[in-house]
């Protein structure tokens, strides 16, 4: 008599019930499915429901200039408080250069930068002038950051409610691979994307002013505006920007964006304010946004960019100063649009091509294995119930690759399966019973089985390790499907069996 543990068939029963309810999302409307029922559907990739397809390349010449204006700003600061005196202060994508006014002043020069500026900095004294300027290893650390940054500022800017789920991944030193899937407007992923978004406030020079260290901008209707190099606050400050109205001069209410700074920025802006009836600019990617006069010492944190934008321009601002700033420009080096038809042949193709190559291994398992090679069929289907289930669990994106990796995953399915049927016909051609030979075929063929997945897996971790995108697909599809195939193949069917004979125990099952 065959025995078969209840909990055994009760846990796998129930394993099964919850795969279905996982994969029900995905191939049933929703409006069909009960409400308690949780919802969560396969995310498909690019190629299988179309969208837009962008690589970026990173401008980085300006973003050590950028980096260095900040280092001198935070100088300046520190020295006026330690009382270091200095002239002739510079900065440019290379570093920072100075003059001291006394070498005495040296070493606690030294020190005081030494807590501002970067350690890997390297400094050169030669008299009283002072070099510090930027190493290898220091430029390649910012590159690295600044793209880390682009891409997280790119995934705010196109997906600000988390719905989108799209891919953006740094590719080589420059570049960034964006996707959007179900996407057919690129102008409007562009748009979004054509900004830095760079958010600074500048002091507007005074007309009585000799200094020479300025710049010229402009505002949106052209005039021309003569502002100090030093930034006074920057984006990194703004802790949230929204659109709305205030009160102009005409008493209309006028569309307008609200600012709320930071805690530091909030302090910073209540010293700027101090100094009323100086003007101060409000720059978004070298364009004068705004340049208030300030009236009165402002100490809440609030601040007001006002001009002649419509509610829309605020409310496409206020997205993109929430979302922050890009640190370097970027340029847009390849475009493609998928159409959802191609994705919707690839997805028919790909369902045909599963269907047949299950159809194709039930007629060699059956005709090779009789009622054996039926039981390993519908671990098959088990598999790829289980391996669709753990994707959704996932959240992965299916893609083409991955179909691809499915339907070789159903090849590869059976595999353990003939492994233990083949042992269980020798062990039966040795004169052993039935239940003996079952016993002996599945305990002789595990080292096989494991050793023939194992190597299978690290051939895919391989290509996992070194392959990117749709290759990366493939080898996740593909390992999900190995693991879950060797419990289908070994655990499921066995159980299969067994239960099976106890049912009938008379009945032959293998050929």
């Amino acid at each position: 008599m065959v025995y078969v543990s209840r909990f055994k068939i009760i846990w796998i029963t129930l394993l099964v019930c919850v795969s279905i309810m996982v994969v029900l999302p995905s191939l049933i409307p929703a409006n069909i499915l009960p409400q308690w029922m949780p919802y969560k559907k396969i995310v498909l990739g690019l190629d299988l429901q179309g969208g837009v397809h962008l690589v970026l390349e990173a401008r980085t010449g300006d973003l050590f200039k950028d980096q260095s204006n900040q280092y001198a700003s935070r100088l300046k600061k520190a020295f006026l408080k330690e009382k270091i005196g200095y002239r002739a202060l510079k900065f440019d994508g290379n570093g920072i250069s100075f003059e001291l006014q006394s070498l005495q002043q040296s070493k606690q020069m030294e020190e005081v930068a030494r807590h501002i500026l970067s350690k890997d900095m390297d400094c050169k004294i030669m008299g009283k002038n002072v070099f510090f300027s930027y190493s290898n290893r220091l430029k390649k650390e910012l590159q690295r950051q600044a793209l880390a940054q682009s891409v997280e500022v790119i995934r705010r800017r196109v997906d600000e409610t988390g719905t989108v789920e799209p891919l953006i991944q740094v590719q080589g030193d420059r570049n960034i691979v964006l996707q959007i899937p179900g996407s057919q407007d690129p102008e409007k992923v562009k748009s979004r994307l054509n900004k830095t978004g760079k958010l600074n406030f500048y002091w507007v020079a005074e007309k009585t002013s000799t200094n020479l260290d300025v710049w010229e901008c402009k505002d949106r209707e052209g005039r021309i505006y003569r502002l100090d190099k030093e930034i006074v606050l920057t984006g990194k400050d703004v802790a949230s920007a929204k659109a709305d109205y205030h009160v102009a001069e005409d008493g209309q209410n006028r569309p307008c964006i609200s600012l709320m700074l930071t805690s530091e920025g909030s302090y910073q802006f209540s010293e700027l304010t101090r100094e009323t009836g100086r003007v101060l600019a409000i720059v978004l990617d070298n364009v004068i946004l705004s340049a208030p006069k300030i009236q009165s010492h402002i100490p809440n944190g609030q601040a007001v960019i006002t001009g002649n934008q419509t509610l829309e321009e605020c409310q496409g601002l206020a997205t993109m100063i929430r979302s922050g700033s890009l640190p370097v420009a970027l340029t847009i080096l390849e475009e493609k649009v998928v159409g959802p038809g191609m994705g919707a042949d690839s997805i028919q193709s790909g369902i045909v091509a599963t269907i047949v190559a299950i159809g194709a291994v039930a007629s060699l398992m059956w005709f090779c294995y009789g009622w054996f090679g039926t039981f390993a069929v519908i671990a098959v289907g088990f598999n790829l119930l289980f391996l669709i289930t753990v994707l959704i669990y996932m959240g992965a994106t299916l893609t083409l690759p991955g179909i691809a990796g499915m339907a070789v995953t159903v090849g590869m399915a059976v595999d353990a399966n003939v492994l233990v049927n083949e042992r269980i016909k020798e062990e039966l051609l040795l004169g052993r019973k039935l239940l003996p030979a079952i016993d002996s075929g599945y305990r002789r063929a595990m080292n096989s089985v494991i050793d023939s997945n194992l190597t299978t897996l690290i051939a895919v971790g391989l290509l996992f390790g070194f392959g990117s995108g749709p290759v990366r697909g493939f080898a996740v599809t593909m390992a999900i499907g190995i693991m879950t195939s060797m419990f289908t193949a070994i655990s499921m069917t066995r159980t299969m069996v067994s239960f099976w004979l106890q049912r009938f125990p008379s009945t032959s099952i293998l050929i």
